[in-house]
């Protein structure tokens, strides 16, 4: 199964931070990798944002990278 699946099954019911990703399966690609993932395939994914807080909840830009699903 190519890179570009695996992301694509991961994801499939929602998006995700490049670091949950890492996280909780075994694609292990580093920022750059996913985001020259993502070019690669503009059909198939697009570039996320989450938001991310400091410890007195004020927001951190910017958020954390992710990817979500926008075709099959």
């Amino acid at each position: 199964m190519s890179n570009a699946d695996q992301l694509a099954e991961i994801i499939k019911h929602s998006a995700h931070s490049f670091r949950v990703i890492r996280e909780q399966s075994s694609l292990k690609l580093n920022d750059a990798q996913f985001t020259a993932l993502i070019r690669e395939f503009p059909d198939r994914f697009a570039s996320v944002r989450f938001a991310k807080k400091d410890d007195h909840g004020n927001r951190i830009m910017p958020g954390r990278a992710g990817v979500k699903l926008i075709g099959r």
